[in-house]
């Protein structure tokens, strides 16, 4: 596994905590293919920059999930690096969410409660905020994005797209 390059590549998006968090938490851990990821990564920078890119882009390096993202399904809670490196949970995430919608006549209250079972939030404890679930950047906590990977494990029962 290169973990130098995972390194070298996590260090430009996130600061040396971080890194060592995600290598740790969830590379290592999953055994994920660096050049999988990078492939995703640079389609999804290239997404931001220009959708007429987007469509042609990487098409063969990119694993297949990465085809379902544009620009307006990138949700602005999920760090790039999850996109790139979980593009099936993310998917998969987006098509639950909808389903759910749809299943609930379109209550956001009863979304609300499903989503927050994926990230193993205790709706219940009336303490919990925000901070405890966002960074100061508005995105999901590593923590939290490793309670919905533990999610798509038990629902879905597959291997990841970008394992090795």
């Amino acid at each position: 596994m290169k973990i130098n390059n995972w390194k070298h590549k996590l260090s430009q998006l996130l600061d040396e905590n971080q890194t060592d968090e995600i290598i740790n938490n969830f590379v290592l851990k999953h055994q994920l293919d660096f050049n999988k990821f990078e492939a995703n990564f640079e389609k999804l920078r290239k997404t931001e920059k220009s959708i007429a890119n987007f469509w042609g882009v990487n098409k063969s390096a990119s694993t297949p999930s990465m085809d379902y993202f544009n620009p307006g399904r990138i949700a602005p809670a999920f760090p790039l690096w999850f996109y790139a490196t979980y593009p099936d949970v993310m998917q998969w995430f987006h098509k639950y969410q909808k389903k759910i919608m749809r299943s609930n006549n379109y209550n956001e209250e009863k979304m609300s409660l499903e989503m927050a079972k994926l990230f193993n939030i205790d709706t219940s404890d009336k303490t919990i905020t925000k901070n405890e679930i966002f960074d100061k950047n508005g995105q999901y906590f590593p923590s939290m994005l490793e309670n919905l990977i533990e999610s798509y494990i038990k629902m879905v029962k597959k291997d990841f797209e970008t394992s090795l």
